[in-house]
């Protein structure tokens, strides 16, 4: 739809014309409230809140855009002098090939702890496949489906 149609939708349908309006001061009373938890609620309770909002937010934004938009810039003032007498941690990190994600931390204390991941860096319980198929087999079995 062009520009000019909507707009002659706008001009010739008052109940279109009072949806567009109401859209809009939806749209505009929900940017206010955002901009104003910007500046008085801490950055926990604002990520949170916008999790309960929008929980696909995390599957579309990596990490990094996310604590941009949350204005968490806290990481920049660690300062790696007060770690200097803690004892490294270690780890092993397993990534999955096709995707570059990261899937799964394994760490070396003496319970072997584990922590699964899916989709940017979201804690999974489920524990990856134990037989997985080669994407070939897959798509074997999809297309015999059809």
């Amino acid at each position: 739809m062009t520009f000019d149609e909507l707009n002659n939708l706008f001009h010739s349908m008052p109940e279109f014309r009072e949806m567009g309006r109401a859209i809009l001061v939806r749209g505009f009373s929900a940017l206010k409230e955002r901009m104003l938890t910007m500046i008085t609620d801490p950055a926990e309770p604002r990520h949170l809140q916008r999790l309960q909002k929008n929980p696909e937010i995390v599957m579309q934004a990596p990490l990094k855009t996310i604590a941009s938009y949350l204005n968490q810039t806290q990481l920049d003032s660690l300062d790696p002098e007060q770690y200097t007498d803690v004892e490294p941690l270690q780890f092993d990190l397993y990534v999955d090939v096709l995707s570059s994600q990261l899937t799964r931390v394994v760490y070396a204390d003496q319970a072997q702890t584990s922590e699964y991941y899916r989709a940017y860096g979201l804690r999974d319980t489920q524990p990856l496949p134990v037989n997985p198929i080669p994407l070939t087999e897959l798509q074997k079995r999809l297309q015999e489906l059809q």
